[in-house]
């Protein structure tokens, strides 16, 4: 072997050491393979960058996004908070544990679906509970209800006429005195019922019709894969304000053409919840007295048609754990000896009973 000329050997200068350690661990001495190499790197050092702005940029997106996201919590509370000191207003003035928009979210609890937004009102407990107890300790597990909503039949018809409203309480088994809310008239309180909120919220402070824009029991319900009839007469405020909903709409002439229907409803049997709303009582208490021969027939009637429907239900549901409410929205009284009326602040309009009728399934 010859010998290895000393002058022939290169020496490892600094800058191609840097080379070695920092880029491929090749020897080239600068100026050679070095430069693509760097290029390389400098590609890679921009396209850290380039994902590193759009991480932040994703990331701050996202942090706008949940911001927005706690603002309508925030908003949905206070709400919710001024929702539930309105009714409780009325609730503490009237000396009652119940308000009459309760029964949405006690509906909403009975067959397990989460109450609207902006409900102020509260689960009736009692009913509630009753409903747990019957399904062997499950809660949410009612199938089949019926809301049957005589209009104007407050407190004060149960104690002018206690053997009349005794059937309905006999029947139901469950009542809850509960306040109504300012101005005592149909729109303002059906649009409280159904959505859980006051007036403060729902936006309806006067007798007008409009449909409602906030969420309601009947957008819950849809939400959560539920069917929802609404039956009444064509024009009135149950008929109207409700609209533009997935809820299957039964618009009559009369009261009993919407009573047969509720009746044929009830038999087919293929709704979740059935909301039945009766006008009469309401009409003839305004144009003849709320205690005149007339309207004592028209009550009279509520109650019958409130009678045959539950007989319905237990006939057509019977295997379904079920419910039947009869939900008046307000009270009336006396203008002069032929004219009636409500919308006062006033024991007579503000004061009505809701009653519960709870059944388990049978085999």
């Amino acid at each position: 072997m010859g010998l290895i000329n000393p002058g022939s050997v290169k020496k490892s200068t600094s800058a191609e050491k840097f080379f070695r350690d920092n880029t491929t661990g090749k020897t080239d001495v600068p100026g050679k393979n070095a430069a693509p190499d760097f290029q390389q790197r400098a590609m890679c050092f921009s396209w850290n960058i380039c994902v590193f702005f759009l991480e932040l940029h994703g990331m701050i997106a996202h942090i706008i996004l949940i911001q927005a996201q706690l603002s309508s919590i925030r908003e949905n509370i206070v709400m919710d908070q001024i929702s539930r000191d309105e009714l409780q207003y009325y609730m503490k003035q009237y000396q009652v544990d119940h308000s009459v928009a309760d029964l949405t979210p006690t509906l909403c609890a009975l067959h397990g679906v989460e109450p609207p937004e902006n409900c102020g009102a509260a689960e009736i407990a009692g009913v509630v509970d009753q409903a747990q107890h019957l399904t062997g300790g499950e809660v949410g597990k009612i199938r089949r209800s019926l809301v049957f909503c005589p209009d104007a039949v407050g407190e004060v018809h149960r104690k002018t006429f206690p053997e009349m409203l005794a059937q309905v309480e006999k029947l139901a088994g469950m009542r809850f005195l509960c306040s109504s809310v300012v101005p005592s008239v149909t729109p303002v309180c059906y649009a409280s019922i159904f959505s859980g909120a006051s007036p403060k919220i729902h936006g309806i402070h006067k007798y007008e019709k409009p449909i409602l824009t906030i969420p309601t029991l009947f957008d819950a319900f849809s939400a959560a894969g539920k069917s929802v009839a609404i039956i009444s007469v064509n024009g009135c405020s149950i008929d109207r304000i409700f609209r533009n909903r997935n809820v299957d709409y039964y618009s009559t002439r009369d009261d009993a053409i919407a009573h047969r229907i509720t009746r044929r409803l009830i038999e087919e049997d293929e709704y979740d919840v059935i909301v039945s709303y009766y006008t009469s009582y309401d009409h003839m208490s305004h144009v003849s007295g709320w205690n005149s021969t007339d309207s004592i027939k028209a009550l009279a009637t509520a109650v019958e048609y409130f009678k045959t429907l539950v007989a319905d239900t237990e006939r057509c549901w019977k295997k379904y754990p079920r419910a039947v409410i009869w939900t008046p929205d307000h009270g009336n009284h006396a203008i002069d000896e032929h004219t009636g009326n409500h919308g006062d602040n006033i024991p007579e309009d503000m004061l009505v009973n809701h009653f519960y009728r709870l059944r388990a399934a049978e085999e």
